[in-house]
């Protein structure tokens, strides 16, 4: 029972380093028995697993099976009815290791497998297959797969399934993938056409194409993208035009189409964005000016606009960010002034302006005070803006890699009674820390990538 015990749980210890400053510091411990005990559902015999098996296999039960399974120890012999619900492989785990750990403990509990880094070109599927009928979630990344594995339409109750890291150009038969799937993951598999598969996928909710070469899918073919998306994921496709397909996903809350190249489409072109988006990532698109289309975005949440050249849009250009942001990235846009709109963005919580040369900016007053987080890290800095003092909701604060030497201003933490971590990574300040915990003794003051 011990044994099992132990293979069944991670023992997480606490860890506390007493300092001048003490900070909370979690370590994770996995013990290993010399042999694993597993129940084996279709019998009532107890079986062992040998270690060398069970190394890199993690088998879960859920809190009530590990309950039973101490209460049968007391009374009786009889483990037949306590399952697994997930089996995960680690990489390189040898097919026949995964072949035996499923002939031994696959069944109809099994919800979850996860198989990571293993040539599975000499795999059983029906092993998998018929044992585990009944699995929810199907892992299988980087398994040199050139073709959906056989017999993958048994599993009428697959809701999610992640194949990234694979290579699905050639010759490929989607029409296997099951009717039920409501989260696809197909990153990073070679794919240069959109499977036609997609438009039967009714209950398809999240759908993630990151990382394959899509610039040649004609605006026909996007057709195919079912409207009951809610997550898209696009990013670096090399996509240069956005699929008119999007001005139909009424359902859509987050679009990511970050590391492709848009600098050539027009505002026209950018009225496909639903209205329904509350996540956007634009980031690293060769923006050099701002979408109107942005203007109606009323639920969008999350704007993420980091590494494109915005310098020269004006502060006129700057009103069509919605009022509804919560979360804004600027980070490294080129940036020599705050625009004038993030003043009247009063329910932004967490603003991102590293990387931009702000020594410049002589009216900080255009901070909303709504914020929580704000980063400026690496921009230049030779002094605190004393209006930083003014955000009384501030709880993060990122001044690392600035030329912050001089003490001056520091007095404005006093004001910041919720500031609980404060970044001075790579900076030049040369004020005595104790000073700065005694400004704010609740602050965690991070100096040192190393702490």
């Amino acid at each position: 029972m011990k044994n099992f015990m132990r293979a069944g749980a991670l023992l997480i210890i606490g860890v506390f380093q007493a300092a001048e400053n003490p900070a909370k510091v979690m370590k994770m411990d996995v013990v290993q028995p010399e042999a694993v005990q597993v129940p084996y559902h279709g019998s009532a015999q107890f079986t062992d697993l040998p270690l060398e098996l069970f190394q890199n296999v993690t088998a879960s039960l859920k809190p009530r099976d590990i309950a039973r399974l101490a209460q049968l120890n007391r009374q009786s012999r009889d483990y037949a009815k306590v399952s697994m619900r997930e089996l995960s492989f680690k990489s390189e785990t040898t097919v026949e290791t995964i072949n035996t750990v499923l002939q031994r403990y696959g069944g109809p509990f099994v919800k979850k497998v996860t198989i990571v880094a293993t040539n599975l070109s000499q795999f059983n599927w029906d092993n998998l297959f018929s044992r585990c009928q009944n699995l929810e979630e199907l892992c299988l990344i980087a398994c040199d797969l050139t073709q959906l594995p056989e017999g993958i339409e048994r599993l009428t109750k697959l809701k999610k399934l992640y194949i990234l890291h694979n290579n699905f150009n050639v010759g490929q038969h989607w029409d296997v993938l099951p009717v039920s799937l409501e989260i696809l993951d197909l990153s990073s598999c070679r794919l240069h056409q959109l499977p036609e598969r997609l438009a039967v996928l009714k209950n398809l909710k999240e759908l993630r194409l990151n990382e394959n070469d899509l610039s040649q899918v004609n605006n026909l073919a996007w057709d195919v993208l079912p409207v009951s998306l809610e997550i898209l994921d696009l990013s670096s496709c090399r996509l240069h035009q956005l699929p008119e397909r999007l001005a139909v996903l009424e359902h859509l809350k987050e679009l990511r189409l970050n590391e492709n190249d848009l600098s050539q489409v027009n505002n026209l072109a950018w009225n496909v964005l639903p209205v329904s988006l509350e996540i956007l990532d634009l980031s690293e698109c060769d923006l050099q000016q701002l979408p109107e289309r942005l203007a109606v975005l009323e639920n969008l949440k999350e704007l993420k606009l980091y590494q494109n050249d915005l310098n020269q849009v004006n502060n006129l250009a700057w009103n069509v960010l919605p009022a509804s942001l919560e979360i804004l990235n600027l980070s490294e846009c080129d940036l020599q002034q705050l625009p004038a709109r993030l003043a009247v963005l009063e329910h932004l919580k967490e603003l991102r302006l590293n990387g931009n040369d702000l020594s410049q900016v002589h009216y900080w007053g255009r901070l909303p005070r709504s914020l929580e987080i704000l980063d400026l890290d690496s921009c230049q800095l030779t002094i605190l803006p004393r209006y930083i003092g003014a955000l009384h909701n501030l709880e993060e604060l990122y001044l690392s890699d600035n030329r912050l030497s001089e003490v001056t201003n520091w007095e404005i933490l006093n004001n910041l009674a919720h500031l609980r971590k404060l970044y001075l990574i790579s900076t030049e300040i040369y004020m005595n820390l104790t000073e700065l915990y005694d400004l704010n003794p609740h602050i965690q003051i991070v100096y040192d990538l190393n702490l």
